[in-house]
């Protein structure tokens, strides 16, 4: 039987003073050591938190730059759909009026677009300030209404929703003058009201009309 081999006992100076390496030893070896920071990234995977963060930051961008998006497009939508027409004060409706007066035009042939609840489309005839044929949607309607399609007849329109729109309780049954809206765009060389548009807020008192073709007779 082969007896243990005994350990020689080292000195208290040995004991407390590690022995020096040899020169082999001295190369620098690769530690294995576990550090905290490998060890909380072995138990997540092997993945470091900062790609973790990255990840979150264009997340966290997508949605951004989602929410502005649709935010420009509904102020575009809104522009489109009323506040692109320019407010219509009584001052631009004098100056279209002067204009309409001083350009000489007495006879001319208009096609109207007619929006809202009684939406359609005129055709009217004017011969020196007269409607003389009106035809809407295909049909010829009682003689009493082509007034009020005449250039002349669509500013005197616009100066009663103006004039109305001091009173806003007994005419349209609000009770702000702001809850009348009144936008228009009027030709800078003749005057006519080239596009017309009045909103009352919470009722259905809608008006629009565009003028889609103007022809004078300067005949």
């Amino acid at each position: 039987m082969i007896a243990p081999r005994q350990k020689t006992p080292q000195s208290e100076e040995e004991f407390l003073s590690p022995a020096l390496p040899s020169a082999d030893q001295g190369r620098m070896k690769p530690s294995t050591t576990v550090t905290e920071e490998s060890a909380l990234e072995s138990s997540r995977g092997g993945h470091s938190s900062r790609p973790h963060m990255k990840r979150s930051q264009i997340l966290v961008g997508a949605i951004l730059g989602s929410v502005v998006t649709f935010l420009v497009s509904v102020i575009i939508l809104i522009a489109i759909n009323s506040d692109s027409l320019p407010i219509l004060t009584e001052d631009r409706l004098e100056t279209a009026q002067y204009l309409w007066r001083n350009s000489g035009i007495r006879s001319y042939t208009m096609t109207i677009e007619i929006k809202g609840a009684r939406s359609g489309t005129v055709e009217i005839e004017v011969e020196a300030g007269k409607p003389t044929k009106l035809i809407r949607d295909g049909a010829a309607p009682p003689r009493r209404t082509w007034d009020a399609w005449t250039i002349a007849g669509q500013f005197e329109m616009i100066e009663q929703d103006l004039a109305n729109r001091k009173n806003p309780q007994n005419v349209f049954g609000v009770r702000e003058s702001d809850d009348i809206s009144i936008y228009g765009i009027l030709d800078d060389r003749i005057g006519i009201p080239r596009h017309y548009r009045r909103i009352v807020k919470g009722q259905p008192y809608e008006v629009e009309w565009i003028i889609k073709e103007f022809t004078p007779d300067r005949r």
